[in-house]
């Protein structure tokens, strides 16, 4: 979308070098304009052959070689019982996830992968050129896995932010409420 988002996630990477190991997570589509892009942009000093590892399928996923300093896996992937263990063991201190909308859905199984990865990290950055999509119930999943719990429950987020209400069927969370306050609350 050419928002530069890519860019800024490069820049946060090379500030918290550090730190690493960092674990990206992008789209299917996006692994390899990832690593050109980390080999274009950050100093060869952080980015030598060896340091960025690429899981391209679940049989190669080895997520914590000795040499990695960067290691990029699909949504998809890390869907993959053995993949998501593997970085969950690996312990990545660093989390960028690209497209974070991706996680939008609290019962998804890519959520359900990801979700505890980010929280375990030292730093986590989220990019989206679209957070917000058609509800804010889908920001509850992001928010909450980079600050846990500073918006109170799901229940809390949709009764302040999601105009819910009791349905026949159950609750109904699928509107939108205190807009201008989340909109303060995402901009500080």
């Amino acid at each position: 979308m050419g928002l530069g988002k890519t860019l800024q996630a490069l820049a946060f990477l090379a500030h918290y070098a550090h730190e690493w190991p960092a674990l990206v997570v992008v789209p299917a589509s996006m692994r390899w304009p990832w690593v050109d892009a980390l080999e274009l942009w950050l100093d060869e000093r952080l980015i030598k052959p060896g340091f960025i590892n690429v899981v391209r399928d679940g049989g190669n996923a080895l997520i914590a070689c000795e040499t990695s300093r960067v290691t990029i896996v699909s949504y998809p992937l890390l869907t993959n019982e053995s993949i998501r263990a593997q970085c969950e063991q690996a312990r990545f201190r660093i989390v960028v996830a690209d497209e974070s909308h991706y996680v939008k859905d609290g019962k998804a199984k890519r959520t359900k992968a990801l979700v505890p990865i980010l929280k375990r990290a030292k730093r986590c950055l989220l990019l989206s050129g679209t957070p917000a999509l058609n509800r804010p119930r889908d920001l509850f999943p992001q928010l909450d896995s980079l600050r846990p719990g500073s918006m109170g429950s799901f229940s809390d987020f949709a009764k302040r932010y999601c105009d819910a209400r009791m349905k026949p069927w159950g609750w109904d969370a699928s509107g939108g409420s205190n807009l201008e306050e989340l909109h303060g609350i995402l901009t500080k």
